[in-house]
């Protein structure tokens, strides 16, 4: 299956997120609901201490910052530089006005195209010790491109880690449907919805896995951005031929709180992400 017309993506994403800028944070989990912050929170520590990244006078890169809400989780550590990319600009308008440097960290949240900023701070030789993104993968227009350029703005010990990517590799296993019932009840994937809400939105989800159309619960359009990697069947495999310049690993994962539902019942996992250094 071929790439879409990059424009036409690159528009659609800018269009979309300006338009839910307003409600973007208290509707996404990881940002809205403590729980699966934390979740999220604890799954970065432990990445970066398996990796041996302390980022002590790190130059750190965010990419798709959004409103900024990890600002505050990097300028807490002794961090040297954090810059933010985000193609809307009302997200950073958002993440300008709520943050100010932390403790003198030098920091700039900036309007542009993520694959646009990568190519130009290759050109300018620009390098980030700690390269962060988080559900932005599938957004890419050129991915080959854009890691190939990636790992060129990497420091020689740099690394690049992304989140929250859906799987796609497996199939709706058991154990995906019953951590997949568990999360919606809670609440843990939909950040501050109340309760009616999530049971009409688990009941649209459950329809659409069984092959069924409906429209229960949803109140925007997400037709407007076509996602790339998961129209070309987005897995883990998918970059890992791109190129000899850099060594990519991934990690699967599951919500914690429903490790013994995958222990019972199989040991699928519903999202992965990636680690990417030099070669």
């Amino acid at each position: 299956m071929e790439f879409l017309d990059g424009e036409k993506v690159i528009q659609a994403n800018k269009h979309f997120y300006d338009e839910i800028s307003s409600f973007h944070d208290r509707t996404n989990s990881y940002i809205a609901r403590k729980s699966c912050r934390k979740f999220y929170e604890n799954l970065m520590c432990k990445t970066l201490k398996r990796e041996h990244v302390d980022m002590n006078n790190d130059r750190v890169l965010e990419l798709g910052c959004g409103s900024g809400n990890w600002y505050p989780f990097f300028a807490s550590y002794n961090i040297q530089e954090y810059v933010g990319v985000d193609i809307s600009e009302r997200m950073i308008a958002q993440a300008r006005k709520r943050y100010t440097a932390f403790g003198g960290i030098k920091t700039n949240f900036i309007t542009e195209n993520a694959e646009d900023f990568v190519h130009r701070s290759k050109k300018m030789h620009k390098t980030f010790d700690l390269i962060i993104s988080f559900s932005f993968l599938h957004h890419l227009v050129e991915p080959r491109q854009f890691l190939n350029e990636l790992v060129d703005i990497l420091s020689p010990n740099g690394i690049y880690i992304a989140f929250h990517e859906v799987n796609q590799r497996s199939p709706f296993s058991l154990s995906h449907r019953i951590d997949f019932i568990c999360s919606y009840l809670s609440g843990y994937d939909t950040a501050d919805r109340p309760f009616i809400l999530r049971m009409k939105r688990l009941f649209s989800k459950v329809l659409e896995k069984s092959g069924l159309k409906t429209n229960i619960g949803r109140n925007i359009k997400f037709d407007w951005v076509e996602y790339q990697l998961n129209s070309q069947k987005f897995s883990p495999a998918f970059f890992s031929k791109f190129s000899q310049k850099y060594v990519i690993r991934t990690f699967s994962y599951g919500y914690y709180v429903y490790q013994v539902v995958k222990l019972l019942f199989g040991n699928d996992d519903n999202y992965f992400y990636l680690v990417l250094k030099h070669s």
